[in-house]
């Protein structure tokens, strides 16, 4: 909304408009209420260690048969995965049973994601390993025994 120039945000007609996109901005409110969308986006940390890479990526709520790690190419590692959260709710003042709790603040991410991961070197398919313990993902990327990137003179004999 910063962004928008003088002629608009001086301008009354646009004011009703104005008013909705800070709303939207602020995530919407419904009796001083929070509601609001979040897709998942995990955070990563890429080390490069002697011998191999070490990635970490946070994943609160996933579980781990709900994550896809691929090596798509050499310098390429792919994260998938879904979150979900399986609560039923009504909203507050609203419809649904009387039992179900309201649901006040939703700011939790859910829904799938992807995550790409490049690698500086090109590394072999072979002894990758990962594991998920306390919402966070740890995948180890062994480096390759000699650099296969790099240029090599080949002796005629």
């Amino acid at each position: 909304m910063d962004m928008l120039p003088a002629a608009i945000t001086s301008n009354p007609t646009f004011g009703p408009l104005l008013r909705l996109l800070e709303e939207i901005e602020k995530g919407g409110s419904h009796h001083g209420c929070q509601h609001r969308q979040h897709t998942m986006h995990p955070h990563f940390d890429l080390l490069e260690l002697p011998a191999a890479f070490r990635l970490y990526a946070e994943l609160p709520g996933v579980k781990k048969e709900d994550v896809v790690i691929e090596l798509t190419d050499p310098k390429t590692l792919v994260i998938k995965g879904t979150v979900q959260h399986s609560y039923r709710t009504r909203t507050a003042g609203g419809a649904g049973e009387t039992d179900d709790p309201a649901l006040l603040i939703s700011e939790r991410g859910a829904g799938s994601f992807t995550r790409t991961a490049k690698l500086p070197v090109e590394v072999a398919r072979e002894g990758i390993t990962a594991s998920l313990e306390d919402g966070v993902l740890v995948v180890t990327i062994p480096k390759p025994a000699e650099d296969v990137s790099r240029a090599q003179r080949i002796e005629i004999r």
